[in-house]
């Protein structure tokens, strides 16, 4: 049975649907449709339910429909899917549902449709603590942050399989995630846990503070702050001897800065080391 995809990857496929259409969807308007759905008021309050291990399947989901009526207005239209083209459609009797259900049918149809740039089991250019290039073999995102598994491209994971028929090595492995900061991913042909953290630069946020250009200047450049997460890793990595790194942005969304730490699950942590492993890197 395929599996919902991440919050951040159902975020990227709805505004794929929307560029497809000519219309530029902020990431962050992405992000809050996709929250709504779950039940809450915007990305930003997702994320802080979710650190606090507050459990998103207790919210109230609403439809896509609800969200997107909500986020335009109940007399508006969707810019990308225009109330001409529902109209047609239903003086034609090609669609018996309402203009607000039409569009989130045609979001998640074009959305079907649309494959994120990064194809998860390809090999990842990364940078080591002290700024050695290298090249992680990495099947990351076989779950997402909730130890769901992520059927995204399956065909670039074949991890997938294994984890599909063995459940007692996808419940070990489910036990080893701590928080929202990890994924199930398989590097070098072993099983384990990767700690992400990402982080904001002035060009990932360009975009989103366009209109605030005084705290666009706060902000260090993308490569301040990998220098600044390099140096943070050189210090953590020896405290708990785990493979870790500063990914390639194009794999993070939006092209953020992010940290990378690999936790084989034939060598874990304890439940305290990875409590604080975690907060240690949301920390940088």
């Amino acid at each position: 049975m395929t599996r919902e995809l991440s919050p951040k990857a159902q975020a990227e496929l709805i505004k794929k649907a929307f560029a497809a259409k000519g219309v530029k969807l902020p990431h962050t308007q992405a992000l809050d449709l996709v929250a709504r759905t779950k039940g809450f008021e915007a990305w930003s309050h997702m994320q802080q339910a979710t650190r606090k291990s507050e459990t998103v399947a207790a919210r109230k989901a609403v439809s896509l429909a609800d969200v997107l009526c909500e986020h335009y207005g109940a007399w508006s239209e969707c810019p990308a899917y225009p109330l001409e083209d529902w109209q047609y459609e239903a003086a034609n009797k090609d669609t018996y549902r309402g203009y607000w259900s039409w569009v989130a049918a045609q979001v998640e149809a074009d959305r079907a449709d649309c494959s994120l740039e990064f194809e998860p089991g390809a090999p990842v250019d990364v940078r080591l603590p002290g700024g050695k290039q290298a090249r992680w073999h990495i099947e990351h995102y076989l779950s997402g942050r909730d130890g769901e598994l992520n059927h995204f491209a399956e065909h670039t994971k074949p991890g997938l399989a294994v984890l599909s028929l063995d459940a007692a090595l996808l419940e070990s492995l489910r036990e080893l995630m701590w928080d929202e900061a990890t994924f199930i991913v398989r590097k070098d042909g072993r099983f384990g846990i990767l700690f992400e953290a990402e982080y904001c630069s002035r060009e990932s946020e360009a975009e989103f503070l366009e209109d605030a250009p005084e705290e666009l200047a706060q902000c260090k450049s993308h490569d301040e702050v990998v220098t600044s997460l390099l140096a943070a890793l050189a210090r953590l990595q020896p405290q708990y001897g785990l493979e870790m790194c500063v990914p390639d942005s194009s794999v993070i969304v939006h092209d953020r800065p992010a940290v990378w730490a690999f936790m084989p699950m034939d060598k874990p942590l304890s439940p305290e080391e990875r409590e604080a492993l975690g907060i240690a890197l949301l920390s940088l």
